[in-house]
């Protein structure tokens, strides 16, 4: 049995209901939710874990359709940020994987970027504004829901506002 098949099982063993995922993302959003991490004295994981939870909520409750010239529509894993790609390894519960691919009708790596991409957009909703010299919006307010009836989506953005909370305070210190 070679180390990695070693490691593979001791970590079945550990966590039987998880599987390991490896995705690409952009290096900025992952590098911003490290700090969320990090200031929260969490792992990744965790916080990764909490933002899918988060955007399945909100794709459950009020899905948010982005619809460009002449009805094309784009959806979230399709954004970019503008930075180049890295790629993100995690552990999430095989309930949750079923979760997010049946919620977003995307291949699970798309449907877990774009769960990703919305639940960090909705947990900085009142940060995203669209400038130009004449006018200011913030387009994510008014999608903003304070109650989630998905229990694990509600749970999540508590967890989610109170270390966005801690991340917040010592921008400012």
């Amino acid at each position: 049995m070679s180390c990695l098949e070693k490691n593979i099982n001791i970590c079945q063993n550990v966590i039987p209901n998880m599987r390991l995922i490896t995705l690409r993302l952009e290096r900025i959003l992952k590098e911003l939710i490290q700090k969320l991490a990090d200031d929260a004295q969490k792992s990744l994981s965790e916080i990764v874990r909490d933002l899918i939870d988060l955007g399945i909520g909100y794709h459950q409750e009020a899905p948010i359709t982005m619809q460009g010239a002449f009805g094309i529509s784009r959806s979230f894993s399709k954004l970019s940020y503008g930075d180049e790609g890295t790629r993100m390894s995690l552990y999430l519960e095989k309930e949750q994987i079923e979760a997010v691919v049946g919620t977003f009708e995307n291949t699970e790596n798309g449907s877990i970027r774009e769960a990703i991409r919305l639940g960090f957009i909705m947990l900085h909703a009142d940060s995203v504004k669209f400038k130009n010299p004449y006018a200011e919006i913030q387009p994510f307010i008014a999608f903003k829901i304070k109650n989630l009836k998905n229990h694990r989506a509600q749970k999540a953005q508590e967890n989610l506002r109170k270390i966005k909370q801690v991340y917040n305070n010592r921008q400012t210190v």
